[in-house]
């Protein structure tokens, strides 16, 4: 392979001031995202717009406490030295060459000249006036001297790359413009962070790094597809840089995108040396190495990368002479995103407009009221927190549809047919069966039958109103989620023989965190959810809101009892309850939960529990017999052993034997203690 044209990032270095501040700079991340700004700037104005508050005003000053400065022989003024500030840029900008170079015959460039900016409430700018200092009428002062104290915090970006020798005119010109585009790079700063803030949050399953492809095409748009042209010696796929240089080896047209999280093969390449470790060697002797590359590249990189898939790999990482990522392949890039496409920038608006509602709680009723209805009734919401899956579960539903108005189905992936199916067996229009048939046919059969049959039975012919605020099937979080959680996807194939105890107990910890991330975003849509559709439903029927109480049961999944918390810190009338009470959460989903309300940080004690989770369930031990007890009985070095001798087993059959023995022997040890 060739030498990639890479140049290194240039680094945002602190002046030499011996000062005690933190400097205004950018991240990697922050810089990227800037380009990406440059490619789109509808994407830029977006989030210029959505972070201009007009709540504050900004004062700069031009100082450099490198350079030693006479008394001016009036002590109170000396006091205030460094606190002096201007809401004109270009007064500050006075003061440049001062705090650029020394004075006389010897004057010299001297480092550490910063712009100091702050940010000032409007409520408080004009009491910083200095007509409001005593010391006004000894000083002669200008009007738009304002003065500052230490206790505000100040932002400081260096000058020292700014153009010197400003004394000539056009010099100092030059310098200003330069000056101007930090300032600009400085407010543009909090939009950045918004997007940053916005790419997190919107696609959890998704690396944030961003990456670049480059392509003769000027525009990408939709789902990515693979064509045969995309090749190479790390296999077929879709290639990308986080380096735009080398990205633009595949064309002059820049693109920025992020790829799904998932198992990539590793490469180096050292001054255009291969070195190929774990999966990727592996796959590189299986397609016949250097030699079958040389004869037939397509078909190397064919048998290759199938070689890397049937081992769960979704693509190859290359760190090309110490950089990471220098070159990246992802095997199906049907799930990458386009930052900067049409439908980015739709994602964006919307992540936008919910984060400028979310600024003040509202409760369900403030909105309402806020969207112009004549009347609201009071809605009071009562979630049961249940395990959703048997006859038992749903006639805990039924039980409490009686003196209920409106009924609030979790109902993940459904779609307008699925909601007129629940209103349908509602107004008695399906029989229960009917509806289960209904959906069956039209290839959306009901998950859990029985539990939905048990409600249905009650339901039917109640004309009680119907209400789905779930994920919709063609929502892309929903389809994230189906992806993750599905068979034997990353949430459930945590556990293998190639990886070390740590390694595997990082892989858990991961996807742990993924999954709580993309319930928390699913929440947040659903207490959305039930505000806009319970608005639209009031507006449907008007006579529903000449109601004096609108009673609502919200049924849920017991992992999710953040949404009461929520809504209860909204302000809304909300209450609990629990079936079966009280409610034991099995091992892995108290883990999670603690994930959810506390951070991973407070959970990362806990991932041998998970894994312990996995080898029972390898030794055939039922998802119900898992308790907490028996996870219990194991010590952290007990089931760093259970692992190993996973490990050590040539497969699963033999692990049910051997891992059964070393279970039954911990069981006993307990047993001979008590």
């Amino acid at each position: 392979m060739e030498k990639p044209p890479i140049n290194p990032v240039d680094k945002v270095e602190l002046p030499k001031a011996e000062q005690s501040v933190e400097h205004f700079s950018l991240s990697g991340q922050e810089k990227n995202i800037q380009e990406v700004f440059k490619l789109s700037p509808e994407l830029e104005n977006i989030a210029l717009e959505a972070t201009k508050s007009g709540e504050t005003i900004s004062l700069y000053r031009i100082e450099n406490k490198n350079i030693e400065k006479e008394p001016d022989g009036i002590t109170s003024h000396k006091d205030l030295k460094g606190q002096w500030f201007s809401p004109d840029l270009e007064t500050a900008l006075v003061y440049l060459r001062k705090s650029q170079q020394t004075f006389g015959t010897e004057a010299k460039r001297i480092e550490g000249a910063n712009l100091v900016v702050v940010k000032i409430p409007k409520e408080e700018f004009e009491k910083l006036h200095v007509s409001k200092h005593p010391i006004a009428s000894q000083m002669d002062v200008e009007n738009d001297n304002y003065i500052v104290p230490e206790s505000i915090e100040r932002n400081y970006i260096s000058l020292d790359n700014v153009q010197d020798k400003v004394g000539n005119f056009e010099n100092l010109q030059k310098a200003k413009e330069q000056i101007k585009e930090k300032v600009k790079q400085f407010e543009s700063k909090e939009a950045v962070e918004l997007y940053e803030k916005y790419l997190e949050n919107t696609f959890p399953s998704h690396e944030q790094n961003i990456l670049w492809h480059g392509s003769s095409s000027e525009k990408f748009e939709g789902e990515i597809k693979m064509n045969e042209r995309d090749s190479g010696w790390f296999g077929n796929g879709f290639y990308l840089s986080s380096v735009p240089e080398y990205g633009q080896r595949w064309g002059k047209n820049l693109h920025p995108m992020i790829i799904p999280m998932g198992k990539y093969a590793e490469v180096k390449s050292i001054k255009n040396n291969l070195e190929f470790s774990g999966d990727s060697e592996k796959a590189n002797n299986e397609a016949g190495g250097t030699e079958a590359w040389i004869l037939n590249e397509h078909e190397y990189s064919k048998k290759f990368t199938e070689t890397l898939k049937q081992m769960g790999n979704a693509g190859v990482k290359v760190e090309v002479d110490g950089f990471k990522d220098g070159e990246v392949v992802v095997f199906n890039p049907s799930q990458i995103h386009i930052l900067g496409s049409e439908g980015d920038i739709k994602k964006f608006k919307e992540f936008v407009s919910k984060n400028e509602n979310k600024k003040d709680r509202q409760s369900v009723e403030e909105f309402l009221k806020g969207q112009g209805l004549e009347k609201v009734p009071n809605i009071k919401t009562n979630f049961l927190f249940h395990q959703h899956a048997t006859t038992e579960d749903g006639k805990k539903v039924a039980e409490r549809l009686d003196g209920t108005d409106i009924l609030i189905q979790e109902n993940a992936g459904w779609d307008e047919e699925r909601l007129q199916t629940w209103q349908k067996v509602s107004r008695g229009e399906f029989t229960p069966e009917q509806a289960i048939e209904h959906e069956k046919q039209r290839g959306k059969e009901f998950f859990w039958k029985d539990y939905f049959t048990a409600i249905f039975e009650k339901l039917y012919g109640t004309n009680k109103e119907v209400l789905l605020v779930d994920l919709k099937n063609d929502d892309e979080l929903y389809q994230e989620i189906y992806e993750f959680m599905k068979g034997n996807s990353a949430y459930n194939d945590l556990v293998n023989r190639e990886s070390s105890y740590e390694e595997t107990l990082e892989r858990i910890s991961n996807v742990s965190e993924l999954e709580s991330l993309m319930q928390k975003e699913r929440e947040n849509k659903i207490l959305e959810n039930i505000k806009t559709n319970l608005l639209e439903l009031l507006k449907e029927k008007p006579e529903l809101q000449n109601r004096e109480n609108l009673k609502i049961l919200f049924p849920m999944g017991a992992f999710h009892t953040r949404l009461y918390h929520e809504m209860q810190k909204q302000g809304d009338d909300v209450k609990r309850e629990f079936s079966p009470t009280p409610y034991i959460f099995d091992p892995r989903q108290s883990v999670e939960r603690k994930i959810h309300f506390k951070g991973i940080e407070e959970a990362q004690g806990d991932m041998p529990k998970i894994l312990l989770y996995w080898l029972l369930r390898k030794i055939d031990i039922p998802h119900n017999f898992i308790s907490h007890q028996r996870i219990g009985l194991f010590s952290p070095n007990q089931i760093s052993e259970f692992f190993e001798i996973y490990k050590k087993s040539e497969s699963d059959e033999i692990f049910k034997s051997e891992g059964q023995k070393y279970f039954n022997s911990i069981v006993q040890i307990s047993k001979s203690k008590n």
